[in-house]
Parts: C-alpha cells; structure tokens; sequence
C-alpha cells in the first residue's frame, strides 16, 4: 500500500505536513537536512505552481462565461439586423438588398402535405360502457405527411341500414406523433347496435389525408350484463 496519496492536492497537502516534522530531527529518520530542505523547497514551489493553475482554471471558467454572454448578445444583435434586411427587403419588393447584405434571400416555403392515413383501428370498452377507437398515422408516403403537426382527425359511423357514414366528432393526434396512439370516445353509441363501423380521416388545413380501412366493431354481453368487444377488424371501404 502507497503512503502517498493518489489525489495531486492530497500529495501537496501530504508535503506541506510532513516536510516541517522531518526538520526537527533529520538524522534520526535516516535524513539530511540538506535532503529536508530540498523537499521543503520543491513543496513550496509545488504549492505556488498549484495554486497559479488553480487560479487559472477559475480565471478560465470566468473567461468561458463572459464570453459565451458576449456572443449571445451579438447572435441576438446579428438576427435582429438579419430580420431588419429582410423586412426591408420585402416592404421595397428589392431582392438585391440580400445580394448587397450578402446574406441569402428566404427560402421558398414548402407547402404543406396531406396527413398520412390512420391505419391499427381497434376498438375497445371501457369500463362505463363507452367505446374508444384507438389508431395511428401511417408512414409518409409520397405527396403525404406522417407528421401530425396540425392535424385533427374526423371520425364518421355507420350503422345497420345506414348507407352513408354520419360525422360524430373530432380528436386530436397523439402527443407522441406518428409513434403514439390517437384515440377517440364514442359515448353516444346506440343500445345494441348492429352493423357497428367506422371510418377516421387526417385533416391539416384544407388538406384532407385519405381515410382509414373500415373498422367494424361486434359488441357482445358477459353473463353479468357487461358489454365488451366481441369482433374489431377493419376492411377497405368501398368505392
């Protein structure tokens, strides 16, 4: 085992205890005083070489500081300059005033996409009876967008006798994006419904995505009165 410590400030403070201790009687530890005294020495000098690097690095810090302030204050300065060019720019109808700012002109918006269709229908009871249709958005496919980034989605049902699917409401998208799960509570289902279905459509502006596959949802009764999902699957919906 070391009798030196292996921390640097605990080796100086190690030097700065023993070195005034082996003054006292050199010889009898086996030492010089010659010996002593160079170690005395080399202690004092350690501790003015450790305490400037100390200082230096707190000094540094400091430095690292103030200079990232300064910096922010002149990116903020900069981006208002930038924002002045180009409302100059705009208001005078005059592109070459980026060419003269040599900074590049706004890029031209991207216009926005459908949403992505919502595909993993299912249904499920809860424990007061309401039915929640759950789902997600599809990968993005060409000319449509997975994002769901101001997207509301229009849920539309038909029942037995039904031809055409009735709006019932709308729900947001799931906070997750494209990798949660949206939902959406029908509470106004029909006592014994037949021919349960459901059709769920991405909105985005004036944007409409293509609509689900057909969710068509069987209810049945336990013994003790209680409804559940008997059947949830989904088919095409037809042309």
């Amino acid at each position: 085992m070391s009798v030196l410590p292996d921390k640097k400030v605990e080796q100086l403070q190690f030097a700065e205890q023993h070195w005034p201790v082996w003054t006292v009687s050199p010889t009898s530890l086996g030492l010089t005083a010659a010996k002593v005294l160079e170690i005395k020495d080399a202690t004092n000098t350690a501790r003015i070489s450790y305490d400037a690097a100390l200082a230096a690095r707190l000094a540094s810090k400091a430095a690292t500081v103030q200079s990232d302030n300064d910096l922010n204050t002149l990116l903020t300065l900069l981006s208002d300059g930038i924002k002045q060019i180009r409302l100059f720019a705009e208001s005078t109808n005059d592109p070459d005033v980026y060419a003269a700012a040599q900074i590049p002109p706004p890029a031209t918006p991207t216009p926005a996409l459908p949403p992505t269709q919502p595909i993993e229908l299912r249904g499920i009871i809860g424990s007061m009876g309401e039915l929640t249709l759950e789902w997600k958005a599809a990968s993005a496919t060409a000319g449509f967008d997975a994002s769901t980034v101001g997207v509301t989605y229009t849920i539309r049902r038909r029942l037995a006798g039904q031809t055409n699917f009735t709006y019932i409401g709308t729900a947001k998208p799931a906070r997750a994006g494209k990798r949660g799960t949206s939902t959406f509570t029908d509470v106004a289902v029909p006592a014994n419904p037949q021919g349960l279905q459901y059709v769920i459509q991405g909105v985005r502006g004036s944007l409409t995505g293509p609509s689900s596959e057909v969710l068509s949802v069987t209810l049945g009764v336990s013994g003790d009165g209680a409804v559940f999902v008997q059947d949830s699957s989904t088919m095409k919906l037809a042309a």
